[in-house]
């Protein structure tokens, strides 16, 4: 008889330490744009941590408590921190006013917000 197979974790659910949390704007404000036409603003979030398993993490949009992005990070021997790229897409900006807009990353308890990045409508 064959003993059952075990789980490469030994089948524990590890834990992951989250020591700091961040978000770099990686759109410059002030970057023209036509807008006329949709556009987007591109953020950096960081998870830094140790320790091995899963954190789940959300994003809020402005001044919004709403999560409008969730997923997981995974930790393991090796990953100290994970990297998540956020897009904001815009739709075309009615009367030429300039798009504007932050993030904020939520770890648990830690959370990290970017600068606001507005961007410029071009002069047609």
């Amino acid at each position: 008889m064959t003993p059952p197979r075990q789980k490469p974790d030994g089948g524990k659910q590890g834990k992951v330490q989250v020591t700091k949390v961040e978000v770099i704007t990686l759109t410059k404000p002030g970057t023209a744009i036509d807008c006329t036409k949709p556009s987007r603003a591109e953020f950096d979030g960081k998870i830094t941590g140790s320790g091995n398993g899963k954190v789940s993490y959300y994003w809020t949009y402005a001044s919004s408590s709403e999560p409008f992005g969730s997923g997981t990070a995974t930790f393991g021997p090796g990953v100290e921190s994970v990297s998540l790229l956020k897009v904001i897409d815009f739709p075309p900006s009615v009367n030429g006013v300039s798009p504007s807009v932050f993030v904020t990353l939520h770890v648990g308890s830690l959370s990290a917000r970017s600068d606001q990045v507005t961007l410029t409508c071009a002069k047609p």
